[in-house]
């Protein structure tokens, strides 16, 4: 077996065996005589080297030291021990144990071995040295590897850094982005939620306050009542001052100009560092002149240093056009509140009631004259308490003609004229509302019925005056003539009978003229006398005989003559409108009865008439309601409403009462009671 010659490697050989040596003079070995010159050798050869073979010829260290220099300076060379003259096996177990535990040696070898096991050993030897230089060559080629490995590691985990922090700025700046869109967005909402300035001021500083270098606002806006104002913060709390002189005027945002700085210097007689001033225009106008103020302003007094503005104008310029649209609103809220609170108070200082409705009868809006709150409701509800549209109302009739209408409605015991008018929200169209002004006319009326009444009395007296002048003379001549031919005609004779019958005729008439003047007589004062009822009803009856033909009467007055203090004439006129109502009560042929009599109640004493007439009665629902002014179930033309309202007057100022009990379908009862007169006539 021979060594390979190929990569020119050698076996070191160190020892003095020259025969042995000289066995192996063929192979590619290296010998010297002493370690030293081995040692030397090694030291500008070791590259060629790749056994060595350390020769012992006796029992001394310095083999071992040599393989154990080798092991430490050279460890890829395969080290040998070779045994030369050791015979005694306890000295090889110490040359073996001393080579390996001290020396490292891989074989041991010694002369008893054949020349063929040397060759093989130092071809393994050799072998050995080159799977480990190869093992080396791998090793070093793989820590290369590995070292150019952690470099392009180190290489990617800086670069993966970097990117991850460019990533985390770029998410840091997408979330701070996203953050602001979503605060600008509820910012926009809580906007969206503000009604006036305070508030509006309000949510600018809550939404600033994270600006710590801003000192503080300054809100600067027109006011409808021609002035000039700023609202700031003073102590935590909102301030508004009236302005003696108005801000500059721009269009511009405007950064730390002198003449802001002045002007807010100036109004507050504090100084005033630095100010951005943001411009907030008004889009409609306040004043009917162009040059009256229009624009709005905010000055934000601030400490930032220089350059440290920007990232506040970027938020201030994000939040400009929803806060103008916010403060244009509010502004033209105010102006709408301010115009209709006038045109409000200029409603209800009117005293008379109005209210605007539509065609429903629900209330729009209406004064306080009209109802005392000014919640919706229906019309004839509110006004009059009911559950029907008022009688007389000329709202229907507006919506219907498109026309004014003047109509009359009675609220209890007053009566008002309603003046009905249409409005149209847009010119040429349909009616959406109509406005109802209401007049009290119940004095009106009331006047008017009595000049009415006055009137008819007036006519009667002047028609009585001139019958009593016309007839008066013929009568008390007929009567005088129809007397003196009494006196001269036979009683027992059929003529002395008829001239009886014509002096009480003339008399008759006569009693009648009397009845009417007195009866139409104008009392200008007050003036009371005792009389009988009996009589109050014996002369009113004779005036009603053709209401009454139609109509069984009968009269029944009382034997105890029951007398009262009163005006004869209005009590007349009274039994006169309740007897002439009884007969216009009873459409087909009736029975009127009218009784006089003496009653007591609560141990007074008092005259009383009752009239009452089989009639169709008066429903339950008008009973409270007769004795009003104006309230009447006649149909147009045929009564005012007035009488027993009149009438009712007439008997409590003389200080009795009246009383009505009616059934439906089976007539009505009427009673007067007026205290007994039991003194001397007034």
């Amino acid at each position: 077996m021979e060594l390979e010659h190929s990569d020119n490697l050698k076996v070191l050989w160190i020892g003095s065996n020259t025969t042995l040596r000289d066995e192996f003079s063929s192979l590619p070995i290296k010998m010297e005589q002493d370690f030293n010159a081995g040692s030397e050798f090694l030291d500008q050869n070791s590259t060629e080297v790749a056994v060595v073979v350390a020769v012992a010829e006796s029992l001394y260290d310095q083999p071992v030291e040599f393989l154990n220099k080798i092991k430490n300076l050279w460890p890829n060379v395969t080290r040998v021990l070779f045994l030369d003259g050791v015979v005694d096996d306890a000295q090889k177990r110490t040359w073996i144990d001393r080579s390996v535990n001290i020396g490292g040696a891989h074989f041991v070898l010694s002369e008893d071995d054949s020349g063929e096991d040397v060759r093989s050993v130092l071809q393994e030897a050799v072998s050995s040295f080159k799977l480990r230089r190869e093992q080396n060559l791998v090793l070093q080629d793989v820590k290369l590897q590995n070292a150019r490995l952690e470099e392009m590691t180190n290489s990617l985990e800086l670069l993966v850094a970097e990117r991850t922090r460019h990533l985390s700025i770029s998410k840091s700046q997408v979330e701070d982005k996203i953050s602001g869109m979503r605060n600008l967005i509820q910012f926009i909402k809580n906007l969206a939620l503000v009604n006036d300035l305070e508030e509006l001021y309000k949510l600018l500083k809550a939404n600033v306050k994270f600006f710590h270098q801003v000192v503080n606002i300054y809100l600067g806006f027109p006011s409808s009542q021609r002035v000039q104002q700023l609202m700031y913060s003073q102590t935590n709390e909102v301030m508004v001052r009236t302005v003696n002189s108005g801000w500059t005027q721009g269009v511009r945002l405007r950064v730390n100009q002198v003449e802001d700085s002045q002007y807010l210097a100036n109004q507050f007689g504090k100084p005033i560092a630095k100010v951005i001033a943001i411009p907030l225009f008004v889009k409609g106008n306040f004043e009917s002149d162009p040059s009256q103020m229009r624009e709005g302003i905010l000055f934000f007094e601030h400490t930032f240093k220089p350059g440290d503005e920007e990232r506040f104008l970027q938020f201030a310029g994000e939040c400009l056009q929803p806060l103008a649209i916010t403060f244009d609103r509010i502004l033209l809220d105010q102006i709408v509140t301010v115009a209709s609170l006038m045109w409000e108070r200029t409603f209800d200082g009117v005293m008379d009631p109005i209210a605007i409705l539509d065609r429903d009868y629900m209330l729009m809006r209406n004064n306080l004259a009209f109802g005392e709150t000014k919640e919706r409701s229906i019309c004839y509800k509110k006004f009059n308490r009911q559950d029907t549209v008022c009688s007389g109302c000329p709202v229907e009739e507006v919506f219907r003609t498109g026309d004014p209408q003047v109509g009359y409605v009675r609220k209890q015991n007053r009566m008002f004229e309603v003046h009905s008018y249409p409005i149209r929200l847009v010119t040429g169209s349909h009616l959406t509302n109509v406005v109802n002004y209401y007049v009290d006319v119940t004095l009106k009326q009331e006047l008017q019925g009595k000049m009415i009444q006055n009137e008819k009395m007036a006519a009667i007296g002047h028609l009585a005056g001139n019958i009593a002048h016309e007839l008066n003379n013929p009568l008390t001549g007929i009567r005088s003539m129809s007397q003196v031919l009494i006196q001269e005609t036979d009683s027992q004779s059929q003529r002395y009978g008829d001239l009886v019958e014509v002096e009480k005729a003339a008399a008759r008439c006569q009693s009648i003229i009397t009845n009417l003047l007195e009866f139409s007589k104008e009392t200008g004062s007050k003036h009371l006398i005792a009389i009988s009822l009996n009589e109050i009803v014996s002369r009113t009856l004779p005036f009603l005989k053709v209401a009454m033909r139609s109509h069984a009467c009968h009269v029944e007055l009382s034997e105890d003559n029951p007398r009262v203090l009163v005006e004869p004439q209005l009590l007349q006129q009274v039994v006169f409108n309740i007897v002439n109502n009884a007969c216009q009560a009873m459409e087909n042929p009736g029975t009127l009865k009218v009784v006089t009599q003496v009653v007591e109640r609560d141990s007074s004493r008092y005259g009383q008439l009752e009239v009452s007439d089989t009639g169709i009665g008066i429903p339950s629902e008008n009973l409270e309601s007769i004795f009003d002014p104006f309230f009447t179930t006649k149909k147009a033309g045929q009564g005012t409403g007035l009488g027993l309202s009149m009438s009712k007057n007439i008997i409590e100022s003389m200080g009795g009462q009246i009383f009505v009990e009616s059934v439906r379908g089976r007539g009505t009862v009427f009673r007067l009671e007026l205290p007994l007169f039991a003194g001397e006539e007034s």
